[in-house]
């Protein structure tokens, strides 16, 4: 809400999570990129480090978002992946109250690195530089793959197909709620989907939904944190 003075309230909050008066953060700004989430990175002074750091990631809900999956769901999922060979920020609380910034939110780690995103100019090694390519690239496959080697919890309770069937037509309502000019070779690719779901799925994973260089970090060479899970569900790898 315009009302809420975001950047005192995550002090007052981290002051109640440290247990002692800490000093005004040295930053607080939030990233642009993504619209499913407000991402915003806090940095505090040295001296106020209580086991966090000094350099924090928050994401957090917005109203109407394109995905029922909030940062409520997406924290456990992160502790678990944080526990395994998927890199991803250490995850450090989730905070379901709205009066402190308008939305829930979930606090981590401020990974280092930079993303491969469309228009960033600072990622240009991504593309140019053949070795970083081929390593970067070797290491999305190995997360990937450590992802999909993760025993799914929860997992519901309804034939895979029929799962699989309504996320597809999930997907394709909201492609047409968009307003956008028809595009037939989107709606053939949505019938063919719906027409070839596997009968006999052996595997279930949990998928993220939107793994793209993107949205990965990647700092010197080293595939850091892959970002941005909340499209993530449980489906089949393949």
């Amino acid at each position: 809400a315009s009302s809420i003075d975001a950047r005192k309230n995550f002090t007052d909050y981290l002051m109640r999570k440290a247990g002692r008066p800490i000093a005004p953060l040295k930053k607080f700004q939030r990233i642009s990129g993504g619209y499913s989430k407000v991402t915003v990175a806090a940095e505090l002074e040295q001296k106020d480090d209580f086991g966090w750091g000094t350099q924090l990631l928050i994401r957090m809900d917005v109203k109407d978002g394109p995905t029922n999956f909030t940062v409520a769901d997406e924290y456990p999922l992160l502790q678990l992946l944080h526990q395994s060979a998927v890199p991803v920020a250490k995850p450090f609380a989730c905070e379901t109250d709205t009066q402190i910034l308008g939305q829930p939110f979930l606090v981590s780690a401020l990974v280092r690195g930079n993303s491969a995103a469309s228009g960033d100019t600072t990622v240009a090694a991504w593309g140019n530089d053949a070795q970083l390519r081929s390593s970067v690239g070797i290491q999305l496959a190995q997360a990937l793959g450590a992802l999909h080697s993760i025993k799914p919890a929860n997992i519901d309770a309804r034939p895979m197909v029929d799962q699989l069937r309504d996320y597809i037509g999930h997907w394709r309502s909201l492609w047409l709620k968009l307003g956008a000019v028809a595009e037939p070779g989107l709606a053939v690719a949505f019938d063919w989907l719906q027409e070839n779901i596997p009968r006999n799925i052996e595997n279930l994973s949990y998928i993220h939904g939107d793994f793209a260089p993107y949205n990965a970090l990647q700092y010197d060479g080293e595939l850091t944190a892959v970002i941005d899970w909340e499209f993530v569900h449980v489906g089949d790898p393949a």
